[in-house]
């Protein structure tokens, strides 16, 4: 297994680029944003694409990665869990079934 290298101070800055735009952006952002050439932005971009950081692809987006993330100390955004109606059934796999809202708000307040 390959030793993990310490990221450089461009890298990290890099990094925060990328999710101080959500997570996604383009390698033009990051090079104007960093006051580098597109050139440079590239080498650093893919630099960090090969220690599994970022997704880059061809077309010029960059994604940070679950492992870039973790080196920022940023946690992994949540997805918003849809809230059921009132009257809505509800599939409780511990319970062996479906229920109503109103029927696991029962449940919970018995425990």
């Amino acid at each position: 297994m390959p030793r993990k290298r310490k990221l450089k101070e461009r890298e990290r800055e890099i990094l925060w680029i990328v999710h101080k735009h959500g997570g996604e952006t383009t390698e033009r952002v990051v090079a104007e944003e960093m006051k580098m050439e597109m050139g440079w932005a590239r080498v650093y971009l893919t630099r960090l694409g090969k220690a599994d950081l970022l997704d880059v692809d061809r077309a010029g987006r960059v994604k940070l990665r679950w492992k870039g993330r973790h080196e920022l100390g940023v946690p992994e955004p949540r997805p918003a869990i849809p809230r059921p109606k009132t009257g809505q059934s509800v599939f409780m796999p511990d319970e062996g079934g479906s229920a109503t809202i109103e029927a696991i708000k029962t449940l919970w307040r018995r425990r």
